[in-house]
């Protein structure tokens, strides 16, 4: 399983964009391209089976819109899924909706490259903290049971 710090060969993080749209597609695929290793699905189930038989991608730019499943019903499907639920997802659309139910930023169409990259940035370093949290969390817990077995011999 490849962990959200993890790289492809290349050194380039993965992002992977759902979105029908092939001209949007092509569009986000441009302006990352050098930066990023960009994968493409049309659909949140195309997505999704992606996901479950290949690496992960670090972060999803998510349409709302896209047929098959919508965008949330792929997001819900993303975030119970305990192997997926750590990616940070960003949403390509017209207006905020999907904050509060998992997503973790929002992206206006049409889309400003700049501002999109700075988001990408921004929620890469998030994870990458969040990760770094998480191995802390579980060094700090396994020398809490060293302390309590320590102590336990000596009293």
């Amino acid at each position: 399983m490849a962990g959200l710090s993890e790289t492809n060969g290349f050194g380039k993080k993965r992002i992977m964009i759902v979105d029908h749209n092939e001209e949007e597609q092509k569009t986000v695929k441009k302006m990352l391209g050098e930066e990023y290793e960009v994968l493409v699905a049309e659909t949140g189930l195309q997505a999704l089976g992606y996901m479950q038989d290949k690496e992960i991608p670090h972060l999803i730019l998510l349409d709302l819109l896209i047929p098959e499943t919508h965008g949330m019903d792929a997001l819900k499907t993303l975030k119970s899924t305990p192997r997926l639920r750590q990616i940070p997802v960003i949403f390509l659309a017209n207006m905020d909706e999907g904050l509060g139910n998992g997503g973790d930023d929002f992206i206006q169409k049409p889309i400003h490259e700049e501002l999109m990259k700075l988001k990408i940035r921004r929620q890469l370093y998030i994870a990458q903290l969040e990760q770094e949290n998480r191995i802390l969390q579980l060094k700090l817990q396994s020398l809490r049971n060293r302390i309590d077995r320590v102590f336990d011999e000596v009293f």
